[in-house]
């Protein structure tokens, strides 16, 4: 993310071997070395507006964190309910046992 602000590019399409990038400041000479450390592939800049760039970050870095939460949400649930079930299974073992 501070990478992808810092020099206001987001990726906007892969296909195969060739990912496109939009980017405020295409003809900045060290954006393409920069960004082939992240990945292995051709690039293509398309030009943007910085702030238009900056919002598109932001928006889907926080939505990434708002769908991590509610995947941590419901995994807790689950294990909750599991333990639950599992639970009952032994207390109803137990009851089978006495009688």
């Amino acid at each position: 993310k501070d990478f992808l602000i810092r020099n206001e590019i987001i990726p906007i399409e892969l296909e195969e071997d060739f990912l496109t990038v939009a980017a405020s400041h295409p003809d900045n000479e060290n954006l393409l070395s920069g960004i082939g450390r992240y990945v292995n592939t051709d690039v293509e800049f398309q030009v943007a507006l910085a702030q238009d760039i900056i919002d598109a970050v932001e928006q889907y870095y926080d939505r990434s964190l708002t769908d991590e939460v509610e995947v941590a949400k419901l995994e807790r649930d689950v294990d909750e309910e599991r333990h639950e079930r599992e639970e009952f299974e032994r207390e109803g073992e137990f009851y089978e046992e006495e009688e």
